[in-house]
């Protein structure tokens, strides 16, 4: 039944001049993954061993953001520079080690499952390449899809269009014709830069949990 329902989602969404897409693409965190939470609890904790507080009413709105911008915008709340490459790793080390609570959200990783073999499909993610992978395999996502980018393939973190647009080259189908599943107020800023019709999930998500 949640695979029906979120392939009416879908149909029920303008897709903008383009019509039907050729391809998807999909964000990871906080789109085909629950693993937010897993990186909320993981900045807390840096950030508290160096004697800072991170309110969930700040982390929420940036949720979407790289690690180095994330840092970044930290350094601006505290007024205190990091080293990045340090935080980071740390963060790394959190999150593989509390992977286990990270899983799938269902409703969009259906959308996945019943397009597999039917589009040429993507993930094109924020996240650190090693935790990006992880995640997926761990929750079985890893081989719906025929290429995953992760910010560290690309350098420049959304909004900057270059992820998703690398995404479509791979995929062999020009942008226009390339959906994405997004989340995030970034994310949906980069596709819009790369002419994607973007959907947001956050309503079909939310339905499902009032399921």
């Amino acid at each position: 039944m949640t695979g029906q329902k979120s392939w009416a989602f879908l149909a029920q969404n303008d897709l903008g001049e383009g019509g039907a897409p050729l391809a998807l693409i999909f964000d990871c965190d906080g789109t085909l993954l629950n693993s937010l939470p897993v990186y909320e609890r993981a900045w807390v904790a840096i950030w508290g061993e160096l004697g800072y507080s991170m309110e969930h009413s700040w982390y929420q709105p940036r949720s979407g953001f790289s690690e180095d911008n994330l840092i970044t915008a930290f350094e601006e709340k505290v007024g205190q520079k990091f080293d990045h490459k340090a935080i980071s790793d740390k963060m790394k080390t959190y999150y593989l080690a509390n992977i286990q609570h990270v899983v799938e959200i269902t409703p969009v990783a259906d959308i996945a499952r019943n397009a597999y073999g039917k589009f040429p499909m993507a993930v094109a993610s924020c996240a650190p390449r090693s935790l990006l992978l992880e995640g997926l395999k761990i929750t079985g996502l890893f081989d719906l899809f025929d290429t995953i980018l992760s910010v560290d393939d690309i350098g420049v973190p959304k909004p900057a269009p270059d992820i998703f647009l690398k995404a479509a080259e791979r995929l062999g189908v020009e942008a226009e014709h390339c959906l994405v599943f997004e989340d995030s107020v970034t994310g949906f800023e980069a596709a819009k830069r790369a002419h994607m019709p973007v959907i947001d999930v956050t309503p079909l998500i939310a339905s499902n949990q009032k399921d």
